[in-house]
């Protein structure tokens, strides 16, 4: 998911040959609900972006999670209900 908008979204899948849709939330609503936006800092800036988190979900059940910012792996988080 991205706060890009769906015309970026499909632009990139089509030169990516993505083999699946991306999603779009320009809002930020569901990516602040997974907590995958927020307050970032980069060369003592701070600003709103979002975080590169992964989450595997299959048919409404949360089975993996990993955050790319400090290398975790992905833990299987069982019968997680979200």
């Amino acid at each position: 998911m991205s706060a890009d908008s769906t015309k970026k979204q499909k632009n990139f899948c089509e030169k990516q040959s993505c083999p699946f849709p991306l999603l779009s939330d320009q809002s930020t609503n569901i990516l602040k609900a997974y907590d995958a936006w927020g307050i970032k800092k980069m060369y003592g800036r701070e600003y709103e972006g979002i975080y590169r988190i992964t989450y595997v979900i299959d048919e409404g059940c949360l089975l993996y999670t990993s955050d790319a910012a400090d290398d975790t792996p992905c833990v299987d988080l069982g019968d997680r209900r979200i």
